[in-house]
């Protein structure tokens, strides 16, 4: 069984590697999803904060990653943080 978040870690992985990418260029990309399946991860992942969706003409769209988090937060997954809890850098 396929997981739900599937296209959006995909779409977040990709943008990582390229930094920007066309709406068209994730389509492409994702070629074993439908367009409405790229579409709505589009949107979820806008509407989270995750990704910033541009208007560059008319008919063209550019996607980056929005970085969520602050260099003190980058640490080893394997350490027990309160992930709600922000420590401040001394």
């Amino acid at each position: 069984m396929t997981d739900a978040h599937e296209p959006e870690r995909g779409i977040l992985q990709y943008l990582d590697d390229r930094g920007i990418a066309r709406l068209e260029e994730v389509i492409h990309h994702f070629h074993r999803l439908t367009f409405n399946q790229v579409f709505f991860a589009v949107d979820w992942l806008s509407r989270a904060g995750k990704i910033r969706l541009t208007r560059q003409t008319p008919y063209e769209y550019v996607l980056s990653r929005v970085c969520s988090k602050l260099p003190h937060e980058k640490r080893n997954h394997s350490e027990n943080h309160d992930a709600t809890t922000i420590k401040p850098v001394a």
